[in-house]
């Protein structure tokens, strides 16, 4: 990092220059030792960077304060309000007003993480970049930076990386062997996993409202995504139901 604060009402975090190529570019063969790598990687972050709170990093001449409502159960439900505000009036309404009562029902499951760590929270292989050598050479957009429970990062790069990514499933176990190299899974994975799945879900819904299609009020085109991500929505809510 080379510099950090803040401008009006705006903060900034200024890097250095790095090279490299997405990681959505990667071919299959060397995908599984980027996996290992990402792994590390979000490990390394989460063991170096910690909050007593849970909320929105901020930077404030040249350090790192959280803005917020300083538990993680409140930071999810902020995130669910405004994504439910974003979706209203959309075919995906009904879906986040669902996934708001998923986090009422489940409180006690996701509150009181062990540890409140920094989180990128969007870890998809178009931030990701790697060099000549097929190593990572840096992480970006960190803007959504969010403090809070380490399990939503490495689910987050779960989703991004092999339900909407252009890797499989199968290579899932790479990302998480490479993160138990540096530390233990974090405290919950297991249970937080699901829900936090079917919150993400309705994130892309998000990302789908933004979109042009959306805006041009042209629903015809966008109908079979938005069925894909309705009964994948649906499929993790029955999943955490049989638990």
């Amino acid at each position: 990092m080379i510099d950090c604060g803040t401008v009006g009402d705006t903060s900034y975090l200024a890097i250095e220059f790095c090279e490299g190529t997405v990681a959505a570019d990667v071919t299959n063969e060397g995908a599984r030792a980027l996996l290992r790598a990402l792994g590390r990687l979000v490990a390394i972050v989460h063991n170096a960077v910690g909050f007593s709170q849970a909320g929105n990093p901020v930077a404030d001449d040249g350090s790192i304060r959280v803005d917020g409502p300083g538990d993680w159960v409140g930071t999810l439900e902020e995130l669910l309000d405004a994504e439910a505000q974003i979706l209203r009036d959309t075919p995906f309404e009904s879906a986040a007003n669902r996934a708001k009562s998923l986090l009422a029902d489940h409180t006690s499951t996701v509150e009181d993480p062990s540890t409140i760590r920094l989180l990128h929270t969007d870890l998809n292989p178009e931030n990701v970049f790697v060099d000549s050598e097929g190593e990572i050479s840096c992480v970006i957009d960190w803007e959504y930076a969010t403090a809070g429970d380490p399990v939503w990062d490495v689910t987050s790069a779960e989703q991004t990386w092999f339900y909407e990514g252009p890797f499989t499933s199968a290579d899932r176990d790479a990302l998480l062997e490479g993160y138990r190299a540096i530390r233990k899974l974090p405290a919950g994975y297991k249970r937080r996993r699901p829900l936090y799945l079917a919150f993400l879900s309705v994130g892309k819904m998000v990302g789908l409202a933004g979109g042009s299609e959306v805006d041009q009020g042209d629903v015809n085109a966008s109908s079979e995504r938005i069925q894909q991500l309705h009964r994948q929505f649906e499929c993790r809510i029955d999943a955490i139901a049989d638990r």
